[in-house]
């Protein structure tokens, strides 16, 4: 169920991005949905807690996410989605399509 989901991400112990603990809990994130196109997704968030945002969008290493203008990283959550550690106060993530060859 949601509310299920919302209590926990299955994310392999080598993929576990620096700064994400399985003993710390997390927030929740209001989400506004601001830009979405094939190379580029930009959302507006409102945290005061760090949080854990997953996408329902598959998991490729051409895929980039900048969190207020910072480069951070994407890490597979359930093997085929996108995790992202959000910290707190963060106000913008913008995701970027960027593969090695024109599309």
């Amino acid at each position: 169920s949601r509310k299920q989901l919302r209590k926990a991400v299955v994310v392999e112990k080598k993929q576990l991005p620096t700064g994400l603990s399985v003993d710390q809990s997390y927030g929740t994130l209001d989400i506004k949905l601001e830009t979405y196109a094939n190379d580029k997704i930009k959302l507006h968030i409102t945290s005061d807690q760090p949080s854990v945002l997953i996408v329902a969008n598959s998991y490729s290493p051409f895929w980039t996410v900048e969190i207020d203008g910072i480069r951070t990283n994407i890490f597979p959550a359930y093997h085929a989605l996108w995790g992202v550690r959000v910290p707190a106060k963060a106000k913008s993530i913008v995701f970027r399509y960027d593969p090695l060859y024109p599309h």
